[in-house]
């Protein structure tokens, strides 16, 4: 039988007593409380991985952090961000959803885990006027097969059909 997803383990070294726990994995919202020294650890972490080339992309992305990902050990294990994308035609914003993952944290469900609670603090966020939704660029071609649409029209995502460099684009709708 396969393991339970969640894991009633130790919490990762600084980081709160509320963050949920997947497979011993602490998941750390961050949105629009995130420190300088996340921010930094962030940077790090995508040029750590080759995730990011550029200083002005990294730095700009570093303030669009949505959840941040710990490995049992504390060390950073993945990062989700969400800029500002296109407005819906009744005004509304839509969010353009990013995530990475270190490559020997690649676990099962950890991406959609990550996903899931930035779609749910994403579409609670009552600072700001309702968002329309966020959109998902499959740019990992693991995420263009048959298993991972299916899983994604399951849960809502609704595909909006490929961008410029053929990459799958799902919407999931806040409302």
């Amino acid at each position: 039988m396969p393991p339970t997803p969640h894991d009633s383990g130790p919490q990762a070294v600084g980081d709160s007593a509320a963050a949920p726990l997947f497979r011993r994995y602490s998941l750390t919202p961050v949105y629009r409380s995130v420190t300088q020294a996340q921010r930094t650890e962030a940077i790090a972490f995508w040029y750590e991985h080759r995730a990011v080339h550029e200083s002005c992309i990294a730095e700009r992305r570093s303030h669009e952090l949505v959840y941040m990902a710990r490995a049992p050990d504390g060390r950073l294990a993945g990062l989700t961000t969400v800029s500002l994308g296109r407005r819906t035609r009744d005004g509304r914003n839509v969010y353009d959803f990013r995530i990475f993952i270190a490559p020997i944290d690649r676990v099962p469900y950890l991406a959609r885990e990550l996903t899931n609670h930035s779609r749910d603090l994403l579409r609670e966020d009552n600072r700001s006027a309702p968002a329309a939704g966020m959109r998902l660029v499959a740019d990992h071609p693991k995420l263009a097969g048959p298993g991972i649409r299916r899983y994604l029209e399951r849960h809502g995502y609704l595909h909006r059909g490929l961008d410029r460099q053929g990459r799958d684009l799902w919407f999931a709708p806040f409302g």
